[in-house]
């Protein structure tokens, strides 16, 4: 049996894009997060894109350091072939949404192989 594909991992330089996924496997997105400042992703996947986990791994600091922020690390399946969407703003869940937020969205691109 072969050694197993390392997962595809987009970041914020896959902003904007497209990127292939193969069909019923698993992809990650990675984005910076600070939640001690409030500041969070909200995350909206197309229903071709199947939610598995939402991780938050804080950055390492100084002991006492406060406002240190991290990495937010959500693994997803392709679920459904044709082109899907991933998309996410960066804002405080107690703020209205004003439009000015920070966006993160991509297009994912599900074929079979």
């Amino acid at each position: 049996m072969g050694a197993p594909s390392k997962m595809i991992t987009f970041t914020e330089t896959d902003n904007g894009t497209t990127g292939d996924v193969a069909h019923g496997t698993r992809f990650a997105i990675q984005l910076k997060e600070n939640p001690t400042t409030g500041f969070m992703w909200n995350a909206t996947l197309s229903p071709g894109l199947e939610l598995l986990s939402s991780d938050y791994r804080g950055d390492d600091a100084a002991p006492g350091m406060v406002g240190v922020g991290g990495i937010r690390t959500w693994v997803i399946i392709a679920k459904d072939t044709g082109l899907q969407k991933f998309s996410a703003y960066y804002g405080r869940s107690w703020e209205p949404v004003t439009g000015n937020e920070t966006i993160f969205s991509m297009n994912v691109n599900v074929v079979r192989i």
